[in-house]
């Protein structure tokens, strides 16, 4: 009877067959992510991160696995090989209705959302006294080189449009965030303005016109032409525009419009070049104008008297909103996508005490009186220079 249970010898022979084409792919895909690393052009996506240094930690992150550990994920994201596999796994989940992102939300009607800016963050309230220490000291900063700091929170997609989220509403946790960080930054004795209430108000009286892409966590051109707007207007009630220097010549606004892929479904790990990436493009608007002598708006620009410090919202569009609401000059060098937390007002400071901005030589510096710095404050808790929370 044992006889009847001992397997053929062809099916033996096919067995160890599969068994050896198993181990010899397995030993293909091993080698593939180095060799690959040296032959093609290394891979960029948001998950892609830069080869370590022995500088890096040098003997104890050796010792302690951590400078291994650096080049493992930087080889990872690097390979063609790693993109390719995960995009084919993570576009048939979403055409299957189950991706669930690590980072993002995905909504009613196709929109997404970041994550983070749908649930609170758990270390606002435990770090309430780090961050009003580093919020005293960059206070301080600016009255000591005599500046004037305006700092305009930006409300997330989720505060704007929570009718689209799986849920339909804001956690209650969530609803109030914007008043809450308005509050503490007034406290501090920042002067602060929120663009939650203008924004709201313009959606339900432009319900065609979206202020923030479906797909994108960035905001979409209407709302950043109405930031520049708003915050003019501010300035204008405090008195501070009419020191802002000379009024300047502009070129003629031309709108532009481009179709690209939104960061939140490069987030999902989907294949750039894919057909399901080409389905999910959308049309993304650019405010296309210079200044009068034709220099970009991200170009240094010493003479200016005002100052934008942010990241990618302040980098897409408000540093060419802002200038011509003003109708003068603006220097956005302080604008840096993916900057995060305060490294452009950073930037901006650091400038200021090389004398490479806002220099008491400018004849706009002098016919004003007093530079002023625009910076625009996230809504995760931190200080966050022109980004809303979720920017990159």
């Amino acid at each position: 009877m044992s006889d009847l249970f001992e397997p053929a010898p062809a099916t033996d022979r096919l067995c160890r067959a599969h068994q050896r084409a198993v181990a010899v792919l397995f030993v293909v895909l091993l080698a593939a992510a180095p060799v690959l690393y040296f032959t093609c052009a290394p891979m960029r996506t948001l998950a892609s991160v830069s080869a370590p240094s022995w500088s890096d930690g040098g003997v104890e992150a050796f010792r302690s696995g951590e400078f291994m550990d650096r080049w493992d994920t930087h080889l990872k994201e690097s390979s063609p090989l790693t993109v390719a596999l995960r995009g084919w796994l993570n576009e048939s989940l979403y055409r299957a209705g189950l991706l669930d992102g690590e980072r993002v939300v995905l909504g009613r009607q196709g929109w997404m959302y970041l994550r983070e800016t749908v649930t609170e963050n758990p270390n606002m309230a435990q770090r309430t006294a780090v961050r009003q220490a580093g919020l005293r000291g960059l206070r301080d900063e600016v009255d000591r080189l005599g500046l004037s700091l305006l700092v305009v929170l930006v409300p997330d997609k989720a505060s704007v449009y929570p009718e689209f989220l799986p849920a339909g509403r804001l956690p209650a946790e969530r609803v109030d965030r914007c008043v809450r960080i308005a509050a503490e930054l007034r406290d501090l004795g920042f002067e602060c303005m929120t663009l939650l209430e203008p924004f709201l108000a313009y959606k339900h009286e432009c319900p065609g016109e979206l202020l923030y892409y479906r797909r994108d966590t960035h905001w979409a051109m209407p709302a950043a032409w109405l930031a520049g707007e708003l915050v003019r207007q501010r300035l204008l009630r405090l008195g501070w525009l009419q020191r802002a220097g000379p009024v300047r010549d502009f070129q003629n606004l031309v709108w532009l419009e481009n179709a690209e892929l939104p960061n939140l479904v490069e987030m999902l790990g989907i294949r750039p070049a894919s057909s399901l990436a080409n389905s999910l493009l959308v049309p993304k608007q650019h405010m296309g104008f210079q200044h009068g002598d034709g220099r970009s708006y991200l170009d240094p620009n010493p003479e200016a008297v005002v100052a934008l410090a942010g990241t990618s919202f302040s980098a897409g569009g408000l540093h060419r909103s802002l200038p011509h609401q003003l109708v003068r000059s603006v220097d956005c060098t302080g604008a840096i996508p993916g900057g995060g937390m305060v490294r452009g007002l950073l930037h901006v400071l650091d400038a200021i005490r090389g004398g490479r901005l806002l220099t008491s030589r400018s004849p706009a510096r002098r016919e004003s009186g007093l530079p002023h710095l625009i910076v625009r404050v996230g809504s995760r808790g931190s200080v966050y220079a022109g980004s809303t929370a979720g920017s990159t």
